[in-house]
Parts: C-alpha cells; sequence; structure tokens
C-alpha cells in the first residue's frame, strides 16, 4: 500500500513496471500511444459538463520509457492530481495493450511507486537517474557505446535537455534553472553521462530501483 501523501506544487518521483516482468513496449506504436497517454491525461476536465477549459493534473519535469518500465518526474498541480493521472494513464494503456495483443488481466506489477524529491539538489540528480535509464539498463559496457545509445535514444525527455530535440511535454526550467554554466545543455550532458559519483549515489539510492 503506497503510503505518499501528495502535496500541490511538490515534485515526485513516478515509476511502475509489467507484471511478471513483461516489457511494457512491444514496438514504437507502443511508445507512442504511451506519450499520447501521458500528454492526454496530466490535463482534466474539473467539470467537463460544464465545457470548462482543461486544467493541468500534473507538470511533467522528466520521463524515460524503459523496456518493462517508465520513470515519471512531476510536480502535483491539482488536488488529487498524480492520482488521477496515474489511474487513467494506467487503465488507458492497460486497455490499449490488452486489445492490441489479444490478452487479459493486468499488465502492470502494483500500483505505481510514489517518492517525494525534497530538494533541488534531488531534483538535479533525480532527473540524471531518469534519463541515464537507457544506458544503466543497456548491458553495455563500452563507455562508447553506452553514450551512443543515450544520445540516440528517442523515448526520454533526455534529447530535449541537451538541445537535440524541441520538445514541449516537459518543464526543463525546473532542472536546468539552478544551474550557473554560460552553456547549460552541454553542462548537462556531461552531467548525465558522467560516471555517479558516491556523494550522487547516496542521494540518488533511496529513489533507485537497484543497486548503484
Amino acid at each position: 500500500m503506497r503510503r505518499t501523501d501528495f502535496t500541490n506544487g511538490k515534485y515526485y518521483f513516478l515509476t511502475n513496471f509489467g507484471v511478471e516482468g513483461r516489457a511494457l513496449f512491444a514496438d514504437n506504436e507502443d511508445r507512442v500511444r504511451f506519450l499520447e497517454y501521458m500528454r492526454r491525461f496530466r490535463m482534466t476536465k474539473d467539470k467537463p459538463y460544464l465545457d470548462q477549459d482543461s486544467v493541468p493534473n500534473v507538470t511533467f519535469i522528466a520521463y524515460s520509457q524503459c523496456g518493462n518500465g517508465f520513470y515519471f518526474l512531476v510536480r502535483q498541480e491539482r488536488e488529487e492530481g498524480i492520482t488521477e493521472m496515474m489511474h487513467q494513464l494506467g487503465t488507458g494503456y492497460s486497455m490499449y495493450f490488452n486489445r492490441k495483443y489479444n490478452r487479459l488481466g493486468r499488465l502492470f506489477i502494483g500500483p505505481f511507486r510514489a517518492r517525494e524529491v525534497v530538494n533541488q539538489v534531488e531534483l538535479l540528480l533525480v532527473s540524471k537517474y531518469v534519463h541515464a535509464c537507457p544506458m544503466r539498463r543497456s548491458g553495455l559496457v563500452d563507455p562508447v557505446e553506452r553514450i551512443r545509445l543515450l544520445r540516440g535514444f528517442l523515448w526520454s525527455s533526455y534529447q530535449d535537455y541537451i538541445g537535440a530535440r524541441e520538445g514541449t511535454l516537459c518543464d526543463k526550467n525546473a532542472v536546468l534553472s539552478g544551474i550557473q554554466d554560460h552553456d547549460v545543455p552541454k553542462w548537462y550532458q556531461r552531467f548525465v553521462e558522467s560516471d555517479i559519483t558516491p556523494d550522487e549515489k547516496a542521494i540518488i539510492q533511496p529513489f533507485a530501483l537497484e543497486q548503484l
């Protein structure tokens, strides 16, 4: 049972995985559909019968789709916003996936995992953990191959952060505004692609699902 109480304006790391290690994304169509649901369900109509404008449930800060799971860094914008968004996303994507692959039963291992990100240092380091997911889970050992994989990975917000793509889903400024450097995207790229230091590990490990 998840015990996290979500508060408007605060940041949270969210993640979930496929039941029995099942891959959540079998092809790029699945990845695109998941992104569409992220965009759709981050917004809500509080009283749609009054034709009110959509208001945000959450603001995405960073995300990554990784094989049998996903990693989100978000800020809650309205009461129950995270809970509502994650419920709609999980239900909508499960229905799509089961229909497409002619399967029954739950898709996710259980309720999503959540942990509050309490300060700017954690926000920066958790964004590194989220964005480095493809490199970390690739099984590749050669540093050049790992970095090439990361830079070419389309299914996260990393390319938006390093200036290789003009994505509109995430509020990059929440992370990047605290970086004091003349070339912020380049600094962030070096930061994410570098090894985790012992000091960084101590901060990231409580969020991580594996030993770093």
